[in-house]
C-alpha cells in the first residue's frame, strides 16, 4: 500500500499485521500513518539532488 499527501509518499507498507483475515488485525498501520500527521512534528529535512 501507498499513501500520498500533497507533498509526496507519507506511508509505504502493510496495511495492517494480518494478511488473511482483517477483523483479527492487531496492529493496523496504514490507519496508524493516515493518523501520525495530527500526533506528530514535522521535521526539516535538507533535499538530496540524486
Amino acid at each position: 500500500m501507498l499513501l500520498f499527501n500533497g507533498k509526496g509518499l507519507v506511508y509505504k507498507g502493510a496495511i495492517d499485521d494480518n494478511v488473511k483475515d482483517a477483523s483479527a488485525a492487531k496492529a493496523h498501520y496504514l490507519k496508524d500513518a493516515i493518523n501520525a500527521p495530527a500526533k506528530t512534528k514535522l521535521l526539516k529535512c535538507k533535499k538530496l539532488n540524486l
